[in-house]
């Protein structure tokens, strides 16, 4: 498509910036749908621990972000205990359908830092793709929701500077 030519199109000549398109070769991650305005692209999520199987830690960032400063000081954050450090999602009330307990809290996936060793030592992958599998009519923010249940709360809390979201400045529901 032309999108990954023009996106190539812009590093080219740029020496320490590469950039590699990737499609799932997982049949249990091609099963899986979104809707809405999410595409079914969201679950590559969930394979990045094995394509960047030589990496240990990786800053995960949504395409539609705005970065406005140096991400160096959230790179640093400590995530040998958990999953993820993530931002809390903005006004989610969906704990009881997703049968989650509320002290989990629930976090935004368009920004992760994620500790890839114990992704893969837990297998989250298969525990995501289970979840969706079995739970699809509950979760409405797909592979979001998946992380959120797979996690049962041992994600680290990061501060709104490193994903405030539109709904915090709105001040109003948008789940």
């Amino acid at each position: 498509t032309a999108l990954p030519i023009c996106l190539a199109a812009v590093i080219e000549g740029v020496d320490q910036f590469s950039i590699t398109f990737v499609d799932s070769q997982d049949k249990r991650v091609q099963a899986l749908e979104a809707g809405g305005h999410i595409s079914a692209a969201t679950y590559i999520r969930f394979e990045v621990p094995s394509l960047l199987n030589n990496l240990d830690k990786v800053l995960y960032l949504d395409a539609d972000l705005v970065i406005a400063g140096d991400l160096s000081d959230f790179w640093k954050v400590d995530v040998s205990d958990h999953y993820v450090a993530a931002v809390e999602n903005p006004f989610f009330d969906r704990y009881e359908p997703l049968g989650m307990d509320p002290n989990q809290g629930y976090f935004n996936a368009g920004v992760l830092l994620m500790n890839l060793s114990r992704w893969r030592d837990e297998d989250i992958k298969s525990k995501a793709i289970e979840f969706l599998t079995v739970n699809k009519s509950v979760c409405s923010m797909f592979d979001q929701d998946a992380l959120n249940v797979t996690f049962k709360g041992r994600w680290k809390r990061v501060g709104l500077r490193w994903n405030l979201q539109t709904s915090y400045l709105r001040g109003r529901k948008r789940l």
